[in-house]
């Protein structure tokens, strides 16, 4: 298992490998050490390349094998997450019936909270009843600074409550 502390912009991301997966990655607190070995293994280069390629607005969807370590019903949430489209924004309670458990959308909105790959299984894009941005592991204004960037470069209008129709997948749109 490396871990690797990763610096973008004025934030610094944890990183956690396991064979060549990835296990963790998540805001880093601001009181952990932040220490690098000087050798990054080739698996984390390359995803931090395309960390820096995202946050340019050059990927819009990651190649990075995964470990989701979590219960069946947080795994089977954060799987559905990973069919977001880019640049779209769904409701909780379009995750709940997906996977069908129609009315566990609190449970939906804490196995995202409890999300340990952020970004790449993009919690990000999930919004409660309204368009309200609710929680969001890293804070709302990281979640807000994503749902912004993914819109620039996906060609949706920037991310505003009242705008939110122009977010929503079709296959995610409840009838």
């Amino acid at each position: 298992m490396t871990e690797y502390f990763w610096n973008w912009n004025d934030y610094t991301f944890y990183l956690k490998e396991e064979n060549l997966k990835l296990r963790v990655l998540r805001l880093a607190a601001e009181n952990e050490v932040v220490q690098n070995s000087e050798n990054v293994s080739p698996f984390l280069k390359r995803v931090c390349k395309e960390l820096s390629e995202y946050f340019s607005g050059m990927r819009d969807c990651f190649d990075i094998p995964l470990i989701l370590d979590g219960t069946e019903f947080q795994r089977k949430v954060w799987r559905e997450l990973l069919n977001i489209p880019y640049g779209k924004v769904v409701f909780y309670k379009d995750i709940a019936q997906k996977i069908g458990h129609a009315k566990s959308v609190r449970a939906v909105g804490q196995a995202c909270h409890q999300n340990p790959i952020l970004l790449i299984v993009p919690c990000h894009r999930v919004v409660g009843k309204g368009g309200q941005l609710g929680g969001y592991a890293a804070g709302v204004e990281m979640k807000r600074f994503l749902l912004d960037l993914e819109s620039q470069h996906s060609g949706q209008k920037k991310f505003q409550n009242s705008e939110l129709g122009f977010y929503l997948s079709r296959a995610y749109v409840s009838e």
